[in-house]
């Protein structure tokens, strides 16, 4: 309700689902690659999957106030990376062959 209302917002319970399911298999991943002496931040993978199943769908002031939301909800939880570093780092290398500038935001 705090964001603006867009016609290709889902909230509804397939998108539910597919963030639940992310969320099962990224705790099913972390916990095959972790160590004895580490343990798995459940609520950071929690953020992690809502925000890389939701962002990309929210207009750029929407994703900003959905950031916001989700650090009210899980105050203790800080924003991993999306997990993709060498993906990022290929799109800067592209951003600067072709002229153009990178924004983090994007």
């Amino acid at each position: 309700k705090l964001l603006s209302p867009q016609q290709h917002y889902d909230w509804g319970l397939r998108a539910l689902k597919t963030v639940v399911a992310g969320c099962g298999s990224a705790l099913k991943s972390a916990k095959n690659e972790k160590t004895e002496s580490t343990d798995v931040n459940e609520m950071s993978l929690v953020v992690q999957v809502l925000r890389l199943n939701t962002l990309s769908k929210l207009t750029f002031s929407d994703s900003t106030q959905f950031d916001l939301l989700i650090q009210d909800i899980f105050p203790d939880v800080t924003f991993l990376s999306s997990g993709y570093e060498a993906f990022v780092k290929n799109i800067r290398d592209s951003y600067k062959e072709l002229g153009l500038v990178y924004s983090a935001r994007q």
